[in-house]
């Protein structure tokens, strides 16, 4: 008797590389979800990454298996060990202390520490801005290099900025922050008018403090010389890329399970 229906669908199937035969992946969706192929198409086109299926345990490394054959790597993986990056918290104020990354209220006192054992990944890159004018450090705060003054900067001018994700365990959880909305002041004497110089130190700080976290390769490309290989056409892209590299980290055994 298929008692299938009781099982809970609690699982998804983690697709970690484009095939290199999209139609053959497309043909297999068909085949094994009953994806018509337009659905179909629109899975392949957002692969690498996990599918928007729920499957039970059973079905998620039936299919993963199948689309290892492929040559794709792929994984079953639970729910609860994928992080919500859409849901995730963001910080404008944070100061990396030996004890952790200490997390500010707009008054600027510590509301919670995150000890630097439980960061797992760390995922950044460069992203358009989308606003209207940029913003300029406060000639009469020189500790902070948040927003108070607008430059002449055009609506058609291309502006960007550095998108950072941090996912953490002990529970599961992502923070996010941004070049643009950060305060420095934990820097002090070191804090520099240039916002990009800033933020480059705070990145080191914190990973001088968790040599042991995860950096993608679009990490290690802005910290190795800047280039364009850590550029992303939005946030979305960025977002898309860092969960998919957390799975993959998290399916070889690279970051520990929550």
């Amino acid at each position: 008797m298929d008692r299938t229906h009781e099982r809970p669908f609690d699982h998804h199937v983690a697709i970690f590389a484009r095939p290199a035969d999209p139609s053959a992946l497309r043909t297999l969706l068909q085949e094994k979800l009953g994806l018509n192929s337009v659905d179909a198409g629109i899975a392949v086109a957002r692969v690498p990454g996990p599918l928007p299926q729920h499957f039970t345990r059973g079905q998620a490394e039936h299919i993963a298996d199948e689309v290892r054959q492929l040559g794709v790597r792929a994984a079953a993986i639970a729910d609860v060990e994928i992080p919500d990056l859409r849901h995730a918290e963001t910080s404008h104020h944070v100061r990396c202390m030996p004890q952790g990354l200490e997390l500010c209220n707009v008054q600027g006192a510590v509301d919670r520490v995150w000890p630097w054992e439980q960061l797992q990944l760390l995922s950044l890159g460069r992203v358009a801005v989308e606003r209207t004018h940029r913003y300029l450090a406060d000639e009469n705060s020189p500790r902070s290099q948040l927003a108070t003054a607008p430059s002449s900067v055009t609506p058609s001018q291309s502006l960007y900025g550095q998108d950072t994700w941090t996912i953490w365990r002990d529970p599961l959880r992502v923070l996010h922050f941004d070049s643009e909305h950060l305060n420095y002041e934990f820097l002090g004497d070191e804090l520099e008018s240039s916002g990009e110089a800033n933020y480059r130190k705070l990145i080191a700080a914190l990973l001088s403090y968790s040599p042991h976290v995860v950096q993608p390769a679009a990490t290690r490309a802005y910290l190795q010389d800047g280039s364009d290989h850590h550029a992303f056409d939005d946030a979305e892209e960025l977002r898309a890329y860092t969960l998919n590299e957390y799975l993959l980290a998290r399916h070889l055994g690279l970051v520990r399970l929550p």
